[in-house]
């Protein structure tokens, strides 16, 4: 393992990094190469960004994916594609750091993320500046839809918080309720989910009556003793839940909710669910029948709210049969995060195809790491089920 320690400032990373940490130290976690017997002299060197505990053996998940494109033809002789992987998502925006190097030590010419939303609003804005090619394979902030910034920038997930909004604010209108109170914890990207959610209730004609926040720190014990409760009985009926992800507040809450004595039957508590970090997986996705006892026992007569996308039997058997191809069974990953794996193998598939597409265009290899030309190859693409 490698630690290196950066000072970034304004003449960093030609001062967009600034934007976000102005001589800032933090450590770069572990450098990891995944597929480092490309077989082409022509190699893309693609950064990964992860998160720490976030998709175990995701690269076993890359080689897969990678191995497909070799066998197709995708990939092959003069065109090939090489992962380095960093871990970020941290409290320090480790994985803008992570980029920085990436980019400036290892030279990769594309990323794939960062996992977390947090980190790909600076990511993607530096890969827009340096014109190379940046997938997000993880739900994303609205914010990134702005193709005037993010130029580069393609996503593999369906998901946004603002479908989830727009989701969650069709329900409550169907059962006429006019009022809602929101709850989440003090802190950027918690706030960014608040923001997506006030608009859209307000056009469906909800009011918001009550913004109820918790410090992300927070136990069972400081929600019991912090006043929100009070606060939550005395002006709430219908209940908005939606904590970030950094830690898994949501079952923290519901646990002190009920020692405060909050019934679902005087209170509708709505969890609208986004799968943005480790601690944001499904809570009931897998086939673990022990899953479902604790999701029965933690969000009994609760509202949970959820866009699956058809990650159903359908599509979650085909897939574990191809990762027993490279010696994966579901005990070796996060089942209740089949989403982010199959993601992420759709989002290596459209940089190798959206490759070869460019290289049969110009016959330059050079455009393959050119990012607004990636960006349209890829615009609308879609690759085969798995």
């Amino acid at each position: 393992m490698r630690n290196q320690h950066y000072l970034l400032a304004a003449a960093g990373v030609q001062h967009l990094a600034a934007m976000y940490f102005i001589y800032l130290t933090i450590t770069v976690v572990s450098a990891q190469l995944v597929t480092n017997s490309s077989r082409s002299d022509n190699v893309v060197l693609v950064g990964h960004i992860g998160a720490i505990g976030a998709l175990p053996n995701y690269e076993k998940v890359l080689e897969l994916s990678r191995n497909e494109m070799l066998e197709d033809g995708t990939l092959g002789k003069d065109l090939d594609i090489e992962i380095i992987s960093r871990n970020g998502c941290g409290d320090a925006f480790e994985g803008v750091a992570a980029a920085a190097d990436l980019y400036h030590i290892e030279h990769v010419t594309a990323f794939l993320g960062p996992y977390c939303s947090a980190e790909m609003l600076p990511v993607a804005t530096m890969a827009n500046y340096w014109n190379i090619p940046i997938v997000a394979y993880m739900a994303t902030a609205n914010a990134l839809s702005n193709k005037k910034i993010y130029k580069t920038l393609v996503r593999t997930s369906l998901r946004t918080m603002n479908t989830i909004a727009e989701s969650t604010a069709a329900f409550i209108r169907h059962y006429g309720w006019k009022k809602v109170s929101l709850v989440s914890n003090v802190g950027a990207s918690a706030y960014e989910k608040i923001l997506a959610f006030e608009p859209v209730l307000k056009r469906y004609g909800i009011t918001v009556n009550r913004k109820i926040l918790f410090e992300e720190s927070s136990t069972v014990q400081d929600m019991l003793s912090g006043g929100q409760m009070e606060e939550i009985t005395a002006h709430s009926r219908v209940v908005i839940v939606m904590f970030s992800s950094t830690r898994d507040l949501t079952s923290m809450f519901r646990e002190a909710s009920a020692k405060y004595g909050l019934s679902e039957t005087e209170f509708v508590f709505i969890f609208p669910w986004l799968q943005e970090g480790a601690n944001g997986a499904s809570p009931f996705v897998g086939s673990d029948t022990s899953i479902l006892d604790k999701v029965k026992q933690t969000y009994g007569n609760c509202v949970l709210i959820d866009d699956t996308n058809g990650f159903d039997d359908r599509m979650i058997k085909p897939f574990m049969e191809r990762l027993a191809s490279v010696g994966l069974d579901e005990k070796d990953i996060d089942l209740t995060n089949i989403y982010g794996y199959i993601a992420l193998f759709d989002a290596f598939k459209m940089l190798a195809v959206a490759g070869r597409r460019i290289l049969n265009k110009t016959g330059q290899f050079s455009s393959v790491t050119n990012g607004k030309l990636m960006w349209n190859a890829m615009r609308r693409m879609t690759v085969p089920g798995d």
